[in-house]
């Protein structure tokens, strides 16, 4: 396979993913292959998605209540890194957006707990620029971790692409974040949000 850090194209993407579905779908073959290697290291891949500034459980739609929430996520989260120290944490976007105490602080409670958590990495979803760009460029300077946005540009600029270490968005990684001695991939899919910055 290709060293993580060069120019990833789209085949070299689509061929990964399509290893790993096929290990995925047949977890006895993915057993068995890390049978025959002595230093095969079993990574546990945890992810939260669509909190939406969730931190306490809420209702659904259905109107049950007491779902979801990431305090209740965290007791969890703990118990598998327990399990297997090899963990990776990430979110996969809608952080924020979404409730009363979130919009109180534009978000920063949200990134402060991912911190705190010591995630890996957050992608962006679309809801992170629902109130505009300012709370999602504080959201990128607090948070300690990568993020991952594969279709995210700035005034023209995509991801990847601010040498500046102090910019903001230099924090947004296109689709590779390097995790200790595992590199995670993110596809880009086009949302249906189109936000700009050009008025």
């Amino acid at each position: 396979m290709s060293p993580p850090y060069r120019s990833w194209t789209r085949r070299d993407f689509l061929k990964l993913a399509g290893r790993a579905g096929l290990l995925s779908a047949f977890p006895t073959l993915a057993s068995a292959a890390a049978a025959l290697e002595p230093d095969t290291v079993c990574i546990s891949i945890l992810h939260t998605t669509d909190l939406h500034g969730h931190i306490l459980p809420t209702s659904d739609y259905d109107g049950t209540a007491d779902r979801g929430g990431l305090a209740r996520c965290v007791t969890q989260i703990r118990r598998w890194r327990r399990q297997n120290p090899n963990s990776i944490l990430i979110d996969v976007g809608d952080v924020y957006q979404g409730t009363d105490v979130s919009l109180r602080n534009q978000g920063e409670l949200m990134i402060d707990l991912f911190n705190h958590l010591k995630y890996d990495a957050w992608v962006i979803g679309n809801h992170e620029f629902d109130w505009g760009i300012e709370p999602f460029t504080n959201a990128l300077q607090k948070s300690t971790m990568p993020v991952l946005g594969a279709n995210t540009t700035l005034d023209g600029r995509p991801a990847g692409s601010f040498s500046d270490s102090q910019h903001p968005f230099a924090k947004v990684q296109p689709f590779v974040v390097d995790a200790g001695h595992v590199v995670l991939a993110s596809a880009g899919v086009y949302g249906w949000n189109r936000f700009s910055t050009s008025r």
